[in-house]
């Protein structure tokens, strides 16, 4: 988890949430956390497929 700091002088008002602005806010952390794990994913896919390619162009002929 990471921590953020709010500053007292920051906050505008102070404000018990809808039931809608709480399933709205539920929904967009679940869309982030997927978008984070989906962009994880991609950037862990693309490592390896640059490592296949780094090993494909490597001449892996032995010579004895």
């Amino acid at each position: 988890t990471q921590d953020v700091t709010i500053w007292s002088n920051d906050i505008l008002f102070i404000s018990e949430p809808t039931d809608s602005f709480i399933n709205y806010y539920e929904e967009m952390v679940d869309k982030l956390e997927k978008f984070i794990v989906g962009t994880e994913i991609m950037e862990f896919m693309q490592e390896e497929e640059e490592i296949m390619e780094a090993m494909e162009e490597k001449d892996l002929s032995v010579i004895h």
